[in-house]
């Protein structure tokens, strides 16, 4: 970020086509600008824009500390300055002229902080309002920074696990196997006793080493480089595959270069569950994943032929679903889950590929 940040962040962005309305708006907020001032806490400075484009143009070169957006503009729908993104660094309080209780749910289900109707009793409370969101906000991204963290920790551990096993027995294991197999050709005259003997522990040198790196990528199942995750779901897929006899295929066209490692690692487990669910519960015989990506995002699909899902699965979610719209929350991804017209069920993941890190 460049050195002028701390004074973007305090930059409120107005956007309206209503002159006279946000006139009155910025007279409200930087009086009340003003008065933090002199109590030394910092004020905020009011920057209008009359329509979508001019605020998607200012957003370019600003992170304000909220947008305050009317639902009409003359050019687009206010709620458009609103991402799918969890990580969005700025709030979205969304005004309207529009009474009903539609707009106003419209409005809340897309992700705005909070919704005014422009009454005059609204608009002169607007600076109290904006006051109000600023503090949910930050209750929220530190909500969100405390459920990445109890998250990660596990994650963590599981990792350095993996590297010690991979790195410290792996090493060992691997170096008592050679000696294992040089005490086995050394013994090739002696009597067929003890050279089984000697087959016998570099066989079972040789096993527990298979099975410390199976373990092990269990624990690391993507590497940090950019074929990382297409490389963990194709080992997925064959190792699935193998232990139950059911048909597996990942299709891609091209290499999915994702910049975070736990976004890759969170994706590999929802399609982990995704694969145990179609085999356990809907009993296929056949599963699709297809992976197709852009500049910005990629998408996961885990396709089955299997009986689908019954009409009351989203009520009676088990551990591993909630675990996996959970993930998604973490990475500003979106999840669906539904079964589809011709048969069998499929399982959606959208991700970007560049995440933001969480607001603290």
């Amino acid at each position: 970020m460049t050195d002028n940040l701390p004074q973007e962040n305090r930059v409120i962005l107005l956007v309206d086509g209503d002159q006279r309305h946000c006139e009155h708006v910025r007279r409200l907020l930087e009086h009340q600008a003003e008065q933090a001032d002199a109590s030394h806490s910092g004020g905020s400075k009011v920057v209008v824009v009359e329509g979508l484009q001019a605020a998607r143009q200012a957003l370019k070169t600003l992170v304000p500390q909220i947008v305050i957006a009317n639902l009409q503009l003359p050019d687009g729908d206010g709620l458009e300055l609103l991402t799918r993104d969890a990580s969005q660094p700025y709030p979205v309080l969304i005004t309207s002229d529009a009474h009903g209780e539609r707009p106003a749910v419209r409005a809340m289900k897309a992700g705005a902080i909070d919704y005014v109707v422009k009454s005059a009793t609204a608009v002169a409370a607007l600076p109290k309002t904006v006051e109000s969101a600023l503090y949910e906000w930050h209750i929220l991204a530190e909500h969100r920074r405390l459920q990445a963290e109890v998250v990660e920790i596990p994650q963590r551990e599981q990792q350095r696990l993996g590297r010690e096993l991979h790195d410290g027995l792996g090493q060992e294991l691997t170096g008592l196997g050679l000696l294992a197999r040089s005490l086995t050709k050394r013994l090739a005259g002696a009597s067929s006793r003890e050279q089984e003997m000697a087959e016998q522990l570099a066989t079972g040198l040789e096993q527990a080493l298979a099975e410390m790196r199976i373990l092990a990528r269990g624990l690391i199942p993507v590497q940090t480089d950019a074929l990382g995750l297409v490389s963990a779901l194709e080992e997925l897929a064959a190792r699935i595959a193998e232990q139950s006899g059911i048909t597996i295929e990942l299709r891609h066209e091209h290499p999915i270069l994702i910049s975070d490692n736990e976004t890759a690692t969170h994706v590999y487990r929802i399609v982990q569950e995704a694969i145990t669910n179609s085999i356990k519960h809907a009993r296929a015989n056949s599963i699709v994943l297809i992976l197709e990506a852009d500049e910005h995002q990629a998408v996961i699909e885990v396709r089955d032929d299997g009986r689908g899902l019954p009409d009351d699965a989203c009520k009676k979610a088990g551990l591993g679903l909630r675990t996996m719209f959970h993930r998604c929350q973490l990475f500003g991804g979106s999840l669906d889950i539904y079964t589809h017209e011709e048969g069998g069920t499929r399982v959606r993941c959208c991700f970007p590929l560049h995440p933001r890190k969480q607001a603290s």
